[in-house]
């Protein structure tokens, strides 16, 4: 979960040719190029959506139909004095976001890297982001472009996954490196810092102390960049049904208890261990395949996601109930829905 430049893929019946400007640099001339060279040797058919190897996924249109929070800003803004007459249709408010995805469906290079277990590549488009007032004077199309690519290490039984996260708008690369063998799991985020993260994990299936526990994980962390440890401890009883899980950190540890009363519903109580606050989570599965969730503060509010799935897309509310305040507007509800596009 690559961090400017123009470029275009034109393609003919039996050749695939990509035209890059002089303007681009040479680490992204050879991203674009390997990705398009990867789709071309996978198959005789060089088109990018026939290709027997890989498969295409987009465009993903999201759009938000409505913001309490930008309508409030908006508010505020049409009331100081002197201000300008807010715009009757802002694209901005909709905030837009499109992405698209190729991914592998087999071996990408079976002939050339056999070791090679699965390759995708996104390209993100935020218009917020593109048309924000920090932008500079060129903006590239995508504004963030990302990767993922694992490979099974021969010898070692191991698997190394590595996920390139390149931003281009705030010209930001973050790398996530990943090796697994067996049980045990080596995580590292690096940034243009360097090293700023540090993660492992271990995980039991099976355990022969208990009966009643049926697996254990423990997910040690060190974030170099804030100078902060952190641990999560996660059993399992051997039905499957409950978990527990222990966040121990320096500024709030939480403990939570999540249990499943069947297939559909799943409660979670949390309760933290430095000022004793209990939050209360509720995950209902839908008979049309959506999904609604509702997370309970007393001290703060009753915040509730439904997501509704479609043919065409999925819609997003979210709603949220304040339960501390003194007047209707401060206990007024806060209504979000978001539209996804699928093309």
């Amino acid at each position: 979960r690559f961090e400017d430049s123009h470029w275009s893929v034109c393609e003919t019946n039996q050749e695939l040719y990509i035209i890059i400007e002089s303007n681009m640099y040479s680490f992204r001339s050879i991203y674009f190029l390997f990705l398009a060279l990867s789709c071309f040797l996978s198959d005789n058919d060089s088109s990018l959506v026939n290709a027997a190897r890989f498969q295409m996924n987009g465009p993903v249109l999201t759009l938000t139909l409505r913001d309490p929070i930008d309508e409030m800003t908006m508010a505020l803004d049409e009331t100081a004095v002197g201000a300008p007459m807010a715009k009757w249709f802002n694209i901005n408010n909709l905030k837009p976001n499109l992405s698209w995805t190729l991914a592998s469906k087999s071996k990408p290079l079976p002939n050339w890297a056999p070791a090679w277990e699965s390759l995708s590549v996104t390209a993100l488009y935020d218009y917020a982001q593109r048309h924000s007032q920090f932008k500079r004077k060129y903006m590239p199309l995508p504004t963030q472009l990302e990767a993922m690519a694992s490979i099974q290490i021969p010898g070692l039984d191991a698997n190394l996954q590595i996920q390139p996260i390149w931003n281009l708008h705030r010209n930001v690369k973050t790398w996530l490196i990943q090796a697994q063998k067996g049980p045990v799991q080596l995580l590292a985020r690096v940034a243009n810092q360097g090293l700023s993260a540090v993660k492992a994990c271990w995980q039991v299936d099976n355990l022969h102390v208990l009966d009643a526990i049926g697996g254990v994980r423990i997910t040690p962390q060190y974030d170099l960049v804030r100078q902060q440890p952190s641990c999560l401890l996660e059993a399992t009883t051997s039905s499957q049904r409950t978990k527990t899980v222990l966040h121990l950190e320096n500024q709030n540890p939480t403990l939570k208890i999540v249990h499943a009363l069947d297939d559909r519903h799943v409660i979670a109580p949390e309760i933290s261990l430095y000022n004793a606050k209990i939050t209360y989570q509720w995950d209902l599965k839908l008979d049309s395949g959506g999904s609604l969730r509702t997370l309970v503060d007393p001290t703060k509010a009753i915040q509730m996601t439904w997501t509704d799935v479609t043919p065409t897309g999925r819609w997003v509310t979210d709603v949220r109930l304040p339960l501390v305040g003194t007047t209707w507007k401060q206990l007024a509800a806060d209504v979000r829905v978001r539209r996804q596009f699928r093309f």
